[in-house]
Order: structure tokens, then C-alpha cells, then sequence
């Protein structure tokens, strides 16, 4: 696919279960797309060309599930986004040997590699740039934030979450956010109010997720 255009849809399997998934990686290998894990992640990438992506999102026009059509909006608005050749957002860390501890660089490096980020070293400096768009770098942020990471990693989030908000990058738009219910997951002691905070969701999205998710525990 010399033209190809890769989407990462996260926690595709958790959102939409097995099933739903299989259907879809039929729906896209019929037009010529492909849908496939990323690694040992949970997040999942569609890769196809441009009008061969069109087509399956239109295909996911009629569906009244919620969880598909935020599907088919991934891929609408990946599409938008190669279609107007965003610019580059790039964001520098600095002194990242003495400001991360080893784990959290290797971490960092990885959740680059997950979200199509080019981690770059700045020349004859102890300076690192992680270069993408507004979306990938909204999708690191959010990565990160889900795992376990040091006190100095997360104000590193912190800056780069000022950084994206003045190109106009909001992180609580819901293809940014992550899934409510994955995130409890991932931290059992969160409370409530962290969770509406961490994640600009509404408290009464925040309960329904705490519910779900005792339901299902």
C-alpha cells in the first residue's frame, strides 16, 4: 500500500468485544484495509488508503451502536487529518538522562513507537524532541497517563498538556480521551472526582462507568 494511511484505534476489543472486532476485520480485508493489534497492546490499527478507509467508514454509516460510530469517527476525522497535511506539534524534554529515571525513558520510547511519534534527539544536547501531530502526541499523553510512571514523568505529561492546549489541541475530546471503564482498570483506587478530573468526563459518564464496572467485575 504505497499510499497507505494508519489509524490507531485504542482498546478496540474492551470497547466493542471479540466478536465485533472479527466482523470488522472482515469489513476492512473486504476492502482491501486491514485491522490488526499492535503488539501485545490493546489498541488495534487500521491500515488501508484513503478511499478504501472512506468506504468502510460509510459502510459503518447505519449502525445504531455508539461504540461502532465512534469507530467510523476515528477514521473519518484520521482521514480529515491526512487529507489537510496538519503540521508537526513538536515537544522538547530536556536533560531527559537527569529528568527521567532509566524506566521512564524506555516507557516514553515505547509509548512513541505505539503512537507513530518520532522520539529525537536533539544534536549535542541532552535534549530529546517527540515530534507528531496534535493527535498522536493527544494519544501519548493519554497512554502515559493510564500506566504506572514516576512523579517526574507526570509533570512532564503535565507541561506537554499546556503545550498541546496552545496549538488547540484539547485532550478531552472523546476520540482523546480513553475508555472510563479501562481506566478504573488500570487504577482500582481511583475515586470518583480523579476520575472526572484526569479525564474531563461528566460525573454522572464517571458513575455509569463505576457501575459497568462493578457489574462486570
Amino acid at each position: 500500500m504505497p499510499n497507505a494511511i494508519s489509524i490507531q484505534i485504542n482498546s478496540l476489543v474492551q470497547r466493542l468485544g471479540r466478536e465485533k472486532v472479527n466482523e470488522l476485520k472482515v469489513l476492512f480485508s473486504a476492502h482491501q484495509c486491514e485491522l490488526k493489534r499492535i503488539r501485545a497492546s490493546r489498541h488495534w490499527q487500521a491500515t488501508g488508503e484513503h478511499d478504501a478507509l472512506l468506504i468502510v467508514a460509510t459502510s459503518l454509516n447505519d449502525s445504531d451502536d455508539p461504540k461502532l460510530q465512534r469507530v467510523r469517527s476515528s477514521i473519518l476525522k484520521a482521514l480529515l487529518t491526512a487529507e489537510a497535511h496538519l503540521p508537526s506539534i513538536s515537544f522538547r524534554v530536556k536533560n531527559i538522562i537527569s529528568t527521567l529515571p532509566k524506566q521512564d525513558v524506555t516507557q516514553l520510547k515505547q509509548a512513541c513507537i505505539e503512537c507513530s511519534i518520532h522520539y529525537k534527539r536533539v544534536y549535542r544536547t541532552a535534549h530529546v524532541d517527540l515530534i507528531g501531530n496534535g493527535d498522536q502526541l493527544a494519544q501519548l499523553y493519554w497512554q502515559l497517563s493510564l500506566q504506572s510512571c514516576s512523579l517526574e514523568l507526570r509533570k512532564q505529561l503535565d507541561v506537554l498538556a499546556k503545550h498541546l492546549a496552545k496549538h488547540n489541541v484539547n485532550l478531552h475530546e472523546i476520540d482523546h480521551r480513553p475508555n472510563l471503564i479501562e481506566m478504573i482498570k488500570e487504577q482500582p483506587n481511583i475515586t470518583l472526582n480523579e476520575l472526572v478530573s484526569k479525564t474531563g468526563c461528566s460525573l454522572m459518564d464517571a458513575r455509569q462507568a463505576f457501575d459497568d464496572f462493578e457489574f462486570n467485575c
